[in-house]
């Protein structure tokens, strides 16, 4: 069990890296888009390890945040504590990863050098961006949350 003490500072911790990692996925993706190498090179990978580590955290927030929650009311209460610009970027890139999905699927694939290239990071990084902006908005939400004494 985690002191505490120590909650508030590990949610933050683990909201800055579900923004970085959604700032990073945002590059990798453009840079795919112009058939670019994205910031991280050859550990372009590694994006979907940091995905996972955000997830964890805010799979635990979710379900204190849904705690009690009607299913139908349970989407609100989960972004209850974030600012309105924080909601529709979540749905933005949800709606987004749907459609380049969909394009990457139908588009023919270049070969590439290293162990992803950038066809490729572009057919993940839609998802990465859905990934990340959710735990993120998740994970402050619950923060926010936590601060008004409502959650941890």
């Amino acid at each position: 069990m985690i002191p505490n003490g120590m909650m508030k500072p590990l949610i933050y911790c683990f909201a800055a890296l579900a923004a970085v990692g959604l700032a990073l996925s945002i590059a990798s993706h453009l840079a795919a888009l112009q058939a670019k190498s994205g910031p991280l090179g050859n550990y372009t990978w590694s994006l979907h390890l940091g995905a996972l580590v955000v997830c964890v955290p805010a799979a635990i927030v979710a379900r204190r945040l849904m705690r009690g929650v009607p299913r139908k009311d349970q989407w609100k209460a989960l972004l209850a504590g974030c600012p309105v610009w924080m909601k529709y970027m979540l749905y933005g890139f949800l709606g987004y990863a749907v459609v380049n999905f969909a394009i990457f699927m139908v588009t023919p694939h270049t070969r590439g050098t290293g162990p992803m290239p950038p066809s490729v990071v572009r057919g993940f990084s839609g998802h990465w961006m859905a990934i990340y902006a959710g735990a993120l908005a998740i994970i402050y939400s619950g923060a926010k949350r936590d601060s008004a004494g409502e959650l941890l």
